[in-house]
């Protein structure tokens, strides 16, 4: 098998008429397996499946193997030969079995096996294997096997894992052709493809810490919630304690329930704020500390698991018999560089014969007359130049590497010549050209062929020429000035560090995440709070509004907040203003004209609407609140709506009793207030800005206070109209 690649020449200059048809036919008689460009003849295409044939054709009739010295670099070929026969010898039909690298890396045409099956065209099972994950294609002629049915449910197979060797999926192949099963169900062709089976593949890609960037995105993703959540609670305290000035005093009336949050004396809430703080801070840190232990847990967990993974999956590689290569035999740290120069030997040996060489196998990555038109300029070049079109795959000698490839030639050859290698099957990008003692410089080259690589889908031999025109109009002396240096050999991979804790927790993960991303993610996170607060009533939507306790009590039963701060602020009354109005207004629509306190209600929103448009204080806005409150109660029926408000602070809501009017308005008070002593009372009174400075409610003089907000039974409404002289 591998004497007939050994004896490939390379494709020769042309020749017209007669003479080339002989010549042609002389070649092929003479030299077995004589270049694939050359066997159809002069000028005809050569396909992969005619090449495969051929070889096939040298092994034994029926149970016939070919595998591609283009898979040496992680293969042992012929090991993997006899261990492919005796994978299909068993099943006791005729076999023909092609390992081969992935068509793309050859033919952008493919390699369909149903071309081979016809070329060959003898009964049996035909399977063309590459290296991957269930690489197979497969076909069944004149034998009852299920061939593409079996190909087929390789895809869905868990069984393989992420990377099998050709030799696994060829013994999964086999039993999948002779498993009933197979044949009467046939494959699931709705079903998805299997993940790679590796451990946590529920996990985001991007988040599973199996991997070093996956887990420093986790560690990231971690220390940004953690940092804004103990960011968001410690200010939340901060903000409840500032506003509250403390701790409630938590005292309980006679009747058994909750006071109202009462401050304590000042030297007690200094020492709540001295012993507190730390665990404040405590509290913070715990928070952010929870998600980032828990990712570390979760790293840790994963590397475990990846490691024992791994480990299995390489004792299967071990398994296979000496046939798949390890990872550290691929290359030598001195010339050729490659472990395995069968293949090329053989382009050498064609090199040798001609300048152009176009390997068999990928003789239909180029046109014959493309082929032919390069052979002639290469020929013909005053410097030498050798060019070589090869099929390259990561599972080649050179591990896909064109220029590593190029240095493999030079060393094997020992010719000075410009070594430009062509990668079938990539197009112009897969072109690379080196100088050894001779022509212009690399980086002229290069130059010169990047220009052809820029352009649009380059061609394989538009590049290609691009490099032979530099060589033929550049220095041919450049060499010397820029030397060319050793190729970059792939170092084997080392183990993995798992877990990968100091990713996780490194410059681009906690870290970042905690002192940057988190604290950002607070502030965004506070300032959406902000604004759903300050303009979320004016959305058409009903939405909930957060820091709002009793809202959706408000709604129904209760008018008020039994918890509102004793100073509240211009800004939290203009949130409840515009918060009221939407409740009333949403009332009044569900209500219809047709309600009988719907004429209220309406004055009641457009006196408070007129009032917000022209000056108006802190004060104005508490009694608005009340009289928006009241009719909404009233509009639904609520019986607490004609109570007068509480009148220790109106926002609280209705009072208990009816006592109300000037002189009695203070002896009301909402049921929190009710249940405290008259120095608690005293602690939670309203306090509003006027004058300058924060003074109880009921010290200013206006028509709110002097009538306990509606409590004496003045229109409210009419009494804000009077004031704008509106009627």
């Amino acid at each position: 098998m591998e004497e007939a690649e050994e004896a490939g020449v390379a494709r020769m200059r042309p020749f017209t008429g007669m003479a080339a048809v002989l010549l042609a036919a002389l070649i092929a008689m003479a030299v077995p397996g004589a270049p694939a460009a050359l066997a159809d003849g002069p000028g005809e295409a050569r396909t992969p499946a005619a090449f495969f044939a051929e070889r096939l054709a040298e092994d034994r009739p029926g149970s016939a193997v070919y595998v591609s010295d283009a898979l040496a670099g992680a293969y042992d070929t012929e090991a993997l030969d006899a261990e492919l026969h005796g994978v299909f010898d068993p099943l006791d039909v005729p076999y023909y079995v092609v390992a081969a690298p992935p068509a793309h890396s050859y033919a952008e045409t493919g390699a369909p096996v149903s071309a081979l099956m016809d070329r060959v065209g003898e009964d049996g099972v035909y399977v063309l294997i590459s290296p991957g994950t269930a690489m197979v294609e497969a076909a069944a002629k004149g034998v009852d096997l299920p061939a593409e049915e079996a190909a087929r449910q390789l895809l869905y197979s868990t069984d393989l894992g992420s990377d099998p060797s050709i030799d696994d999926t060829a013994r999964a192949f086999a039993e999948a052709l002779t498993d009933p099963a197979v044949a009467e169900r046939g494959a699931d062709t709705g079903a998805s493809p299997p993940d790679d089976g590796e451990p946590w593949d529920f996990l985001p890609s991007d988040l599973n810490p199996g991997r070093e960037t996956p887990a420093a995105n986790l560690g990231l993703l971690c220390g940004m919630l953690g940092s804004a959540a103990g960011i968001l609670l410690l200010a939340a305290v901060v903000r409840r304690s500032l506003r509250d000035g403390g701790p409630s005093a938590g005292k309980s009336g006679g009747n058994g329930k909750k006071g109202g949050a009462a401050r304590r004396p000042l030297p007690l809430r200094a020492a709540w704020v001295l012993a507190g703080a730390p665990l404040m801070v405590l509290a913070a840190l715990a928070a952010a500390a929870l998600p980032v232990a828990g990712g570390a847990a979760l790293t840790v967990a994963v590397g475990n698991d990846m490691d024992a993974y791994e480990a299995e999956q390489a004792e299967q590689a071990a398994g296979s018999g000496g046939v798949r290569r390890s990872e550290d035999e691929s290359f030598r740290p001195e010339p050729p560089y490659v472990r395995d120069t069968v293949r090329v030997e053989r382009i050498a040996a064609g090199l040798e014969e001609s300048r152009f060489y176009l390997d068999p196998l990928a003789s239909s990555a180029l046109p014959p007359e493309e082929a032919e038109e390069l052979a002639e300029r290469a020929a013909g070049a005053d410097v030498p130049v050798r060019v070589a079109v090869v099929a390259m795959d990561g599972a080649d000698e050179s591990g896909g590497d064109p220029e590593i490839l190029a240095h493999a030639l030079h060393s094997v050859l020992g010719d000075d010549a410009v070594y430009i290698v062509a990668a079938a099957g990539q197009s112009g990008y897969g072109v690379t050209a080196v100088p050894f003692g001779a022509g212009p410089s690399e980086y002229d080259i290069r130059e010169g062929m990047s220009r052809e690589q820029e352009k649009e889908d380059p061609g394989t031999a538009q590049v290609i020429g691009a490099a032979l025109s530099t060589v033929e109009q550049g220095d041919p002396d450049g060499w010397k000035t820029y030397p060319v240096p050793e190729p970059y050999l792939p170092e084997p991979p080392e183990p993995a560090d798992r877990p990968y804790l100091g990713d996780y927790f490194g410059g681009e993960g906690v870290i970042p995440g905690s002192a940057v991303m988190g604290p950002l993610l607070a502030a965004a996170l506070g300032a959406a709070w902000w604004a759903l607060r300050r303009f979320g009533p004016l959305l058409p939507l009903r939405l909930p509004m957060p820091g709002t306790a009793g809202s959706a009590a408000r709604a129904g039963a209760d008018l008020g907040d039994p918890d509102a701060p004793r100073r509240p602020g211009r800004s939290a009354l203009n949130r409840m203003f515009d918060r009221e109005c939407a409740e009333l207004k949403q009332a009044v629509e569900e209500a219809g004209e047709g309600h009988r306190r719907y004429p209220e209600a309406m004055s009641a929103l457009d006196a408070a609407l007129l009032l917000a448009d022209e000056e108006h204080d802190e004060l104005d806005l508490v009694g608005l609140v009340v009289l928006l409150r009241t009719a909404r109660g009233r509009l639904r029926g609520l019986a607490s709506a004609d109570r007068p408000v509480c009148g220790i602070n109106p926002l609280h809501g209705p009072a208990q009793g009816r006592r109300g009017g000037r002189d009695g308005r203070l002896s009301a008070f909402c049921p929190a207030c009710a249940a405290l002593t008259s120095a608690e009372r005293a602690e939670r009174v309203l306090l509003v800005r006027a004058g300058g400075r924060a003074v109880p409610h009921t010290e200013v003089d206006r028509f709110w206070t002097a009538t306990g907000y509606g409590a004496d039974g003045t229109d409210l409404a009419g009494e804000v109209r009077a004031r704008l002289g509106v009627r």
